[in-house]
């Protein structure tokens, strides 16, 4: 039995889109849905707004608390550094015991080598630094005092530079004390 639509010779009707359906609707339902489309339109970009504003403000903040960290480390060692610098111009070297270290979370201070290595050589020397401080935009680092030609700083370092600078300085310690006990002393 064969229908309507199996007839030989007649056209299978075309197919018709959601936008022929909405051109074909009363005028009433095309306000409706053009209104529809629109609301839809405003939510998305409303939560496309809210998600990247959301995130921009969490990197502020982020940014925020890593450069209050550097920060706050930094203006503590430079009051130590004012410290040991009102020493050093008093005593003519550096001190072998450093003022109230647990006000400044000190990690290291110089130990004698270290600061008679600093006394007699021209460039910077690493003397003392924090605990390291785990920042979250950008590398780990740690505050540290520079001595240098008498001379006291704070300055920031982040992991890699003071890695670099310690490795460093410690094979020029090292250096130095063989060279200093391999001489012959001075005899008057």
């Amino acid at each position: 039995m064969a229908t309507e639509r199996d007839a030989p010779g007649e056209a299978v009707p075309p197919v018709r889109t959601l936008s022929d359906r909405a051109a074909e609707a009363p005028p009433g339902q095309q306000i409706l849905a053009r209104k529809v489309k629109t609301r839809r339109r405003w939510a998305f970009r409303t939560v496309l707004i809210l998600a990247i504003s959301a995130v921009l403000l969490c990197l502020l903040v982020m940014w925020r608390r890593d450069e209050t960290a550097k920060t706050g480390q930094l203006q503590s060692l430079a009051e130590l550094a004012a410290t040991l610098q009102a020493q050093v111009n008093e005593l003519g070297r550096l001190p072998a015991i450093i003022p109230e270290p647990s006000l400044h979370n000190l990690d290291f201070y110089a130990s004698d080598a270290d600061r008679f290595y600093a006394s007699r050589v021209s460039q910077p020397v690493i003397i003392a630094g924090t605990q390291p401080i785990h920042l979250l935009l950008t590398e780990d680092g740690r505050a540290v005092i520079i001595y240098q030609q008498g001379k006291i700083g704070a300055k920031w370092m982040t992991a890699s530079e003071f890695e670099k600078a310690w490795d460093t300085q410690e094979a020029k310690i090292t250096a130095f004390e063989q060279e200093r006990k391999s001489s012959l002393p001075n005899l008057p």
